[in-house]
């Protein structure tokens, strides 16, 4: 490659893409070696150049063109959002982190929606697990044979003069209510007290047993036992380039040339 010499492969013939010449790896390289061969006829071009991008800017300001002026809830910043996050209700990470009662937010179902929760979450022979915590619990009453199912019944709690639903993570066979909960919110305290059944709360203290048993049984990367590919790691190989992928291929371009010789077969 003329710019910095990196090596890059060809993985299907130019022809297909009418190139006649695919000496670059990537456009960014290909428009630095051609803009560098560009030469203006004078000062005079340069200027005109100059402002006429600087007149399209100052009429088409970066941010506010084609975007959705949004309030902060929490901090009261001003900020803009493409229209496809129109549906975005705070500013940053940290704004939401705030907002942990979910007052401007609805609070998510972890006991019934798959992937509700915020840890490592996958399925493991036939159980979901919402975090590393929960599996360690699954593996636990599996392999001592205890019976238990994950909980889908809600049951009415009230906070804040709200009314929402608590689903517990899980039910033993005697009726047992389970909840794994690494930290205790307000809100949270409100649910667990509204509760008139028998719930048991694994803390940070209570579910150590368990966690202690499946990293002795199976090693401190127990996680690994997550069926699939629930966090995304790039053990495939690419089917065009054969470098590492998440899927079947390693990026969109690839996927696109996929695409090409798809067609292209099926009219043969």
């Amino acid at each position: 490659m003329p710019i910095v010499g990196k090596d890059f492969q060809k993985s299907i013939p130019d022809k297909f893409f009418n190139k006649d010449d695919n000496h670059f790896c990537s456009m960014s390289c290909s428009a630095t070696f051609y803009n560098k061969l560009r030469i203006h006829s004078s000062e005079e071009t340069k200027k005109k150049i100059a402002d006429s991008v600087k007149k399209y800017y100052q009429e088409h300001p970066i941010g506010n063109s084609k975007k959705v002026k949004k309030i902060c809830p929490i901090c009261n910043k001003e900020f803009y959002v493409p229209q496809c996050g129109r549906n975005q209700i705070y500013c940053s990470k940290q704004c939401y982190l705030i907002d942990s009662e979910h007052k401007f937010r609805k609070q998510p179902k972890g006991g019934v929606r798959a992937g509700a929760g915020r840890g490592k979450f996958g399925w493991y022979k036939g159980y979901w697990c919402d975090s590393s915590w929960e599996l360690a619990y699954v593996i636990y009453n599996l392999e001592h044979n205890i019976e238990f199912k994950r909980n889908t019944e809600g049951f009415d709690y009230e906070f804040n003069g709200k009314y929402y639903k608590y689903y517990p993570d899980f039910i033993l066979n005697d009726g047992t209510y389970v909840e794994v909960k690494g930290f205790m919110t307000d809100h949270n305290k409100a649910k667990v007290d509204s509760f008139k059944k028998h719930l048991i709360i694994l803390d940070e203290t209570a579910i150590k047993p368990y966690l202690n048993y499946a990293i002795e049984k199976h090693g401190k990367n127990f996680i690994e036992l997550f069926e699939g590919n629930p966090y995304k790691e790039k053990k495939n190989k690419c089917l065009i380039c054969g470098k590492p992928a998440k899927n079947l291929y390693c990026s969109r371009e690839c996927s696109g040339k996929a695409s090409v010789l798809r067609r292209l077969n099926d009219k043969q």
